[in-house]
């Protein structure tokens, strides 16, 4: 007779699934964020060679404030890790199978929704 779990393990198993979730909708605006200022970084020429010295100073702050989006997304993306590898503990999964699931599906859907979300910018040409 196959045994049952209980719904606190079931919800237990589920708890990882539900903190990347969560953490791919807070996430939503950052994504869209980096990847919109981004694409501005690349119309005013980023890397360079810039067209003027203003193109260069936008584009380097367009660089800075994708960073600053970056490093925000990432911060929340290693909490959501770090809990749910506690949740995956406590289920009795593996932790590195599930965390690294987690955080590959998490950044793949949150730059589909990015690329969604941020209309393309007019070509300058």
């Amino acid at each position: 007779m196959p045994s049952r779990r209980s719904n606190a393990e079931l919800n237990r198993a589920r708890a990882a699934a539900f903190i990347f979730g969560a953490a791919a909708v807070v996430l939503v605006v950052p994504a869209a964020s980096a990847y919109g200022e981004w694409q501005h970084a690349l119309r005013y020429g980023w890397p360079g060679p810039y067209r003027s010295s203003i193109a260069e100073a936008n584009g380097g702050e367009t660089i800075f404030k994708a960073q600053v989006w970056g490093l925000m997304s990432l911060v929340v993306l290693a909490g959501a890790a770090v809990a749910s590898g506690f949740a995956a503990r406590t289920a009795g999964q593996r932790v590195w199978l599930v965390v690294l699931t987690g955080v590959i599906v998490t950044v793949a859907a949150l730059a589909v929704v990015a690329v969604l979300l941020t209309p393309p910018l007019a070509s300058s040409g």
